[in-house]
């Protein structure tokens, strides 16, 4: 229908492995291609560096101009990650563990490994931002 509103998306690659050429990007495809299938178009993609003020600007500008955000990484939660924490500080709402993602990752990822949330760190991916 014509006069359907159309719904956009921004997808923000968030990483220096992925600026330094160290990881590739295999996530931007997918997502396009997903978002298309439901009707959302893309109309952004940005990759910035792991630096806490880049991320809060690049989030702040992109939901003032998007109706959705995604967010993406280069090797997923890390000890030094600190997407989930930027974005939280990008809606002014503070990080919450979600108890019920913890508890799933934890059975995806072997005890010990480097990226098993078990540890006393924020997690990428799993916090709820706390707001809307």
């Amino acid at each position: 229908m014509a006069d359907d509103p159309v719904v956009t998306a921004a997808v923000l690659i968030i990483g220096n492995e992925i600026l330094s050429g160290r990881t590739k990007d295999v996530n931007l495809g997918y997502l396009a291609e997903q978002l298309t299938a439901l009707g959302i178009r893309l109309r952004e993609a940005r990759v910035i560096a792991d630096v806490e003020a880049e991320i809060v600007a690049a989030v702040n500008e992109c939901r003032k101009r998007y109706d959705h955000v995604f967010t993406t990484g280069g090797i997923g939660p890390t000890h030094d990650d600190i997407t989930s924490g930027s974005v939280a500080k990008a809606f002014g709402v503070p990080l919450i563990l979600d108890p019920t993602a913890k508890a799933t990752l934890e059975k995806s990822y072997p005890p010990g490994s480097s990226t098993t949330p078990s540890r006393p760190r924020p997690l990428g991916g799993i916090g709820r931002h706390g707001g809307t």
